[in-house]
């Protein structure tokens, strides 16, 4: 297990749902060190595949009302996150 892990969201067999699997995927072929975890977004399977990790960089598609494309970056603990689902 590397102490990095680039965590992709979604359902790739549901159109626009799959990008966090491809962006992870592309990522991944970039950087081969780094672990690749490819998920449905179940919560505990979330958080078995970034614990122990000292970088988990998770990747999933949000409906939002922004142009397709729009990079949202969060990070743990300097501000809270909440999304009401559109």
């Amino acid at each position: 297990m590397t102490d990095i892990v680039i965590i992709g969201i979604g359902n790739p067999y549901r159109n626009d749902d799959g990008v966090g699997h491809a962006a992870a995927q592309a990522l991944g072929d970039l950087l081969p060190a780094i672990e690749v975890a490819l998920l449905d977004g179940e919560p505990t399977r979330l958080v078995d595949a970034w614990e122990g990790r000292r970088v988990a960089v998770v990747v999933d598609a949000v409906r939002r009302g922004d142009p397709p494309g729009t990079i949202h970056r969060f990070e743990v603990g300097t501000e809270p996150v909440s999304y009401t689902h559109l």
